[in-house]
C-alpha cells in the first residue's frame, strides 16, 4: 500500500523518527489552515480548519505500508493521546470518522496516485477547550501570557511554518509581534 503523509508545520522541521521517504515536497492539497491551537501551554500552531483561505502543504511518501502502521507512527509522533485517535486523519478514514477537509484531500489523493494519505487532525483549542476556535485577539493576548521560554517556542512555530502559510492570524503576529518567516522557512 502507497501512503504519504501531508504536513504544513513543525512535522515538516522535526521528523522525530517520523518515517518518510525522502524529503517533504510541495503540492500538497491546498486547504484552510490557522494558528488555532494554543498547544501545551507553548505555542501556536496550525490546524485545519472547516473553511477559510486555502493554504499550501508539503507531502511525503510514508516509509510504512500499512495504513494502522503510518497513523500510529504519526500519533506517538504528534504526542496524540491513543484515546483520541481521530486526531489523526486518514483518507480511508475509520469507520464513523468524518475530518474537516477529507473531501480536498480524497481529491487530491486521487490526482496523485496513493493508496492512502495521513495528516495531523487536532483540533483548534482555545486554552484548555478543544474544537474552541480562539479569535486573533485571543491568540495574541494568549502568546503575550507565555513566559519567555515559551513564548521563544511559540516564535520558532510560527517563524518556521512555510513562508508561503498567509493567515489572518500569522499577518497579525507579523504585525504585532515582528515575526515574519524565517529563511528556512521559504
Amino acid at each position: 500500500m502507497k501512503i504519504v503523509c501531508v504536513a504544513w508545520g513543525s512535522l515538516l522541521w522535526n521528523l522525530k523518527g517520523f518515517p518518510i521517504e525522502g524529503e517533504w515536497r510541495e503540492g500538497g492539497p491546498m486547504i484552510p489552515l490557522e494558528f488555532a491551537r494554543h498547544s501545551d501551554g507553548e505555542i501556536v500552531s496550525l490546524v485545519v480548519l472547516e473553511s477559510g483561505p486555502l493554504q499550501p502543504t508539503f507531502w511525503a511518501p510514508v516509509a510504512l505500508d500499512s495504513l494502522d502502521a503510518a497513523r500510529e507512527a504519526l500519533r506517538a509522533r504528534e504526542d496524540v493521546r491513543a484515546n483520541v485517535a481521530e486526531w489523526i486523519g486518514s483518507v480511508p478514514a475509520p469507520a464513523g470518522i468524518d475530518y474537516p477537509q477529507s473531501h480536498a484531500l480524497a481529491e487530491w489523493l486521487k490526482r496523485n496516485g496513493a493508496d492512502a494519505v495521513i495528516w495531523t487532525a487536532l483540533p483548534a483549542k482555545s486554552r484548555d477547550c478543544n474544537g474552541r476556535m480562539p479569535s486573533v485577539d485571543e491568540a495574541i493576548t494568549y502568546l503575550r501570557s507565555l513566559g519567555e521560554d515559551e513564548c521563544r517556542r511559540a516564535e520558532a512555530y510560527i517563524r518556521k511554518s512555510p513562508v508561503g502559510i498567509r493567515t489572518p492570524f500569522r499577518e497579525r503576529f507579523e504585525s504585532v509581534f515582528g515575526w515574519t518567516p524565517t529563511p528556512a522557512a521559504s
